[in-house]
């Protein structure tokens, strides 16, 4: 009856709470076709094509169904939602969760994600730089800030933000309707301690839930590559130099650099050939060592030469980043070590002039073309502390968290401070 309620939010509701029970909801439907009342009919019909329509539409939209009755708070969906909180489909029971917990004023009980230790163990043994992201818990998008966000950009041909925001939305959607939801938890990364224009690897574990037989096939269709065997493990060719493997539901591997004859991918298959818990190789245990791994973002590395050729960077043979939640902010900790407390007190005036540049250039320019959404990176400037003792020198600032994407490439604007501003080091 709800479905030709006099109310318009009533019938929405409705509607989303049979969106969510999915198919099983099709029964019922059949007999509301036959009801007098013609919205019921109306909406019965198209529900009932819209949940035997293709797999994987439908999912999608059963899942954003679920999703809406939690931001709508809808009490009397809970009768609806309870029982797929035991559903073994993907995504149905985690969304399921996080809905009734929105509906009850609550916060939504996550499992933590695995420590890295068996990504560690995925890495190729010649790592000189590690890291690790584990994302939070995903969250609706928020349409209104987005906009704003866009809004403050000038954007080609006079588009309106309206206008680009929906058409990215209907490209996600399609790309969606073809590989289904993709969840992404924790992305751990290694790059190769030698790294250059022509050679080098950077090798991506990337740790969530997404449909392998719909990527797999999507990437065979879309490159019209064939696929490579290397140690009983296939793996997919992007383009030349970069190949992605798919060994789980779970888990997807990406391994590129200049030349694809140097990739580990044999040191890969190896890895994922002995299973989990594998052994972390020994430079990258000692790499993860140096920094608190329990945070969400985390950077180790040693200094190879490419790194050392700025003058900036030449003094310190290790360096640690790391983001740590404090409230509404971010706090960003970078750590240098070398041997030369002089060279290092060197470098650390290179640094400080800089930023003072930084802070001087960058703060007028957010102000002439008034780009509210970088007043963050000025607020990050103005918050970075310097502490050196001996040869160790330790960056600290923070930044709020929407703005953390920004924070997150301290130690790369570090790294590519331009040589020429600088002195040579003695």
């Amino acid at each position: 009856p709800k479905l030709g309620d006099e109310s318009f939010e009533v019938r929405e509701k409705a509607t989303q709470e049979i969106r969510a029970i999915g198919p099983d909801a099709i029964p019922a439907l059949r007999k509301a076709v036959e009801s007098e009342n013609a919205e019921i009919r109306n909406r019965a019909s198209a529900l009932i094509r819209e949940l035997s329509g293709g797999s994987r539409a439908r999912e999608i939209r059963r899942l954003m169904a679920i999703r809406t009755l939690g931001e709508l708070k809808a009490r009397d969906a809970e009768t609806a939602l309870q029982p797929l909180l035991k559903s073994t489909e993907p995504f149905v029971a985690s969304y399921a969760r996080d809905a009734l917990a929105a509906i009850r004023g609550e916060t939504a009980a996550t499992a933590a994600p695995a420590g890295p230790d068996r990504d560690l163990a995925l890495l190729p043994p010649g790592c000189g730089v590690v890291g690790r992201m584990t994302w939070p818990s995903g969250k609706p998008l928020d349409y209104d800030r987005l906009l704003k966000s866009i809004s403050a950009v000038p954007l080609p041909g006079n588009q309106k933000p309206e206008q680009m925001v929906e058409a990215a939305a209907h490209q996600a959607v399609a790309l969606v309707e073809r590989i289904g939801n993709v969840r992404i938890d924790t992305v751990t990364v290694g790059v190769s301690e030698e790294i250059g224009d022509r050679t080098g690897f950077v090798v991506v574990v990337a740790r969530g839930r997404y449909d392998l037989k719909a990527i797999r096939d999507l990437m065979v269709q879309g490159t019209r590559l064939e696929p490579r065997k290397v140690g009983g493990t296939e793996f997919l060719p992007i383009d030349r130099d970069f190949l992605l493997t798919l060994p789980s539901d779970d888990l997807m591997i990406l391994a590129g650099g200049p030349k694809a004859e140097d990739l580990p991918l044999e040191a890969l298959a190896a890895a994922l050939q002995a299973g989990e818990p594998g052994k972390v190789p020994p430079k990258v245990a000692a790499l993860a060592k140096a920094v608190d791994t329990t945070l969400p973002f985390w950077i180790s590395m040693r200094m190879a030469e490419a790194y050392r050729s700025e003058p900036i960077a030449a003094p310190f043979d290790t360096l640690t980043f790391s983001m740590k939640p404090e409230g509404e902010l971010q706090a960003l900790t970078l750590k240098a070590t070398g041997k030369d407390p002089e060279a290092v007190k060197a470098s650390v005036g290179i640094f400080e002039k800089g930023l003072e540049e930084a802070r001087a250039e960058i703060g007028q320019a957010v102000e002439q073309v008034k780009i509210p959404q970088m007043q963050s990176f000025v607020d990050l400037l103005k918050s970075l502390a310097v502490k050196t003792e001996g040869a160790t020198v330790t960056v600290t600032g923070t930044m709020k968290t929407e703005g953390a994407a920004v924070g997150a490439m301290l130690p790369w604007m570090v790294l590519s401070n331009s040589r020429s501003e600088a002195a040579p080091m003695p």
